[in-house]
């Protein structure tokens, strides 16, 4: 008999991916989404993913019933309010990723999961010199990075108190298939395929990109049981890339008719120049690294470009 998870935000960038690796892992994937909707890239990864109605915004109780409901092995928490950055209403980003949160892990006692797998995001540290480890201070910006980190304080201490096997992971940039379309690597890609001009910043920005898949397959593998025990851990390449590096290999895998014209906007006044994470603590208690390489990843990107409704 397969194991069964439920991934919360399913329906989302990492979770529809998630639910992709989690499927060919041998799980029965379960996708919490509020309303039972299916996004279209979940539909296109996992049209085998079983969907249920889920609001972390709503009733505590009411999120215990539904996971009691289910009772699933494991619970891979990706959802979040304000990933997209027009998501920004404050009380939203609260009842979603802090009450949310602590509303699902005590369900997920309640049910006797197995494993608690919490998503979290780099926006957590805020803007830091050098590489980020998990020991770097947190100093988040924004409605988003401020929530999510409060999230995962209450949601871990909360797991501790009730004996629920927990780890939580912060996320650093991803790439991949479906990204929204309002996201970078997307619109170079567009632009690319339709012969379009964007102007750009000079691009020198360093990020730490990794391709979506190698982020899944670290979630796949703590949902397995890996890392421990009330852990935090980076998931991220450790390899430097700029914005520049990353739109030309976005433009070339989709085509190349592309006018990127770098340069032609200034930098933003606030924006950091260099956010780059330190993953070898996930090296070690995950036995993962991010492996593969850009122009891989993006012709993978573009390959399911072309599954993209542009209606």
């Amino acid at each position: 008999m397969s194991r069964c998870v439920l991934i919360t935000g399913g329906s989302g960038f990492l979770g529809s991916n998630l639910a992709k690796a989690m499927a060919d892992a041998g799980w029965t994937v379960h996708v919490a989404t509020r309303g039972r909707v299916a996004s279209e890239r979940l539909m296109t990864l996992c049209s085998d993913a079983k969907l249920h109605d889920l609001d972390l915004a709503g009733p505590a109780d009411a999120i215990v019933a539904s996971i009691a409901a289910l009772r699933p092995d494991a619970i891979v928490h990706c959802a979040a309010y304000g990933v997209d950055y027009r998501e920004n209403d404050p009380s939203q980003a609260i009842a979603v990723n802090v009450q949310g949160a602590s509303a699902l892990v005590l369900a997920a006692a309640s049910a006797s999961v197995s494993r608690f797998v919490h998503i979290g995001t780099s926006s957590e540290y805020g803007i830091a010199d050098g590489a980020i480890t998990e020991s770097t201070p947190l100093h988040p910006a924004g409605v988003y990075g401020s929530t999510k980190a409060a999230g995962l304080v209450v949601a871990r201490e909360r797991a501790r108190s009730l004996g629920l096997s927990f780890i939580a992971a912060r996320a650093f940039g991803m790439y991949g298939p479906l990204e929204g379309g309002h996201k970078f690597v997307p619109q170079v890609m567009q632009a690319a395929r339709e012969g379009m001009t964007i102007e750009l910043t000079p691009g020198g920005q360093v990020r730490d990109y990794t391709y979506v898949g190698d982020i899944a397959d670290a979630c796949v593998a703590m949902a397995d049981g890996g890392g421990g025990d009330d852990r935090i851990v980076n998931l991220a390449s450790g390899r430097p890339l700029t914005l520049r590096q990353l739109g030309d290999a976005a433009a070339f895998a989709a085509g190349g008719g592309a006018d990127l014209r770098w340069g032609a906007q200034t930098y933003r006044p606030a924006e950091p120049m260099s956010v780059l994470a330190d993953p070898s603590l996930a090296r070690s208690l995950l036995s993962w690294e991010a492996t593969t390489p850009l122009a891989d990843g993006m012709a993978q990107t573009a390959h399911y470009e072309k599954f993209r409704s542009r209606t």
